[in-house]
């Protein structure tokens, strides 16, 4: 029984460590980095205002868009409300996680406490933010296909 004790403390050991690791190199990576964020934090914000520039940008151009598709296809307008549907849904999942990552920055040039506190709040909001950037990879690739789709048959 003893030997199972000792197991079960070893492994919660190395638990501990590999967080414990995580999180000071995270904490150093906020330190260091001059956004205030971590490094892999701050590309994932750089990808996502990129993101929403594109979206934006199909946004707007979605009605001249759907009415060439339309009048190709002689379709009513369930394409473009699909389209349309699956933007809304990218930009809003979009705006969230941006606003998420905002609030995981420090202000400023953060100091050593600061930037260890900004590395607890990014260890603890990252399953969070995985599954907000998973969502909108699906979305993304929804709205791809839609749009393959539609550009086959206009195409052929």
């Amino acid at each position: 029984m003893e030997a199972v004790a000792a197991l079960g403390v070893a492994g919660n050991t190395v638990q501990f460590l590999d967080f414990a690791t995580k999180l000071c190199a995270t904490s150093i990576e906020i330190y260091r980095g001059a956004e205030g964020a971590s490094a892999s934090n701050a590309q994932a914000e750089k990808l996502l205002k990129s993101f929403i520039g594109s979206i934006d940008e199909v946004s707007s151009n979605i009605g001249e868009y759907c009415v060439v598709l339309s009048s190709t296809l002689q379709t009513s307008g369930s394409g473009e409300a699909r389209i349309s549907s699956t933007i809304s849904d990218c930009q809003s999942i979009a705006d969230d996680l941006l606003r998420r990552f905002n609030r995981l920055k420090s202000s400023g040039k953060p100091g050593k406490w600061q930037s260890f506190i900004s590395g607890v709040k990014c260890m603890w909001k990252m399953q969070e933010l995985e599954d907000l950037q998973s969502r909108l990879k699906e979305n993304r690739d929804e709205l791809e296909w839609c749009i393959l789709l539609s550009l086959r048959y206009l195409l052929f």
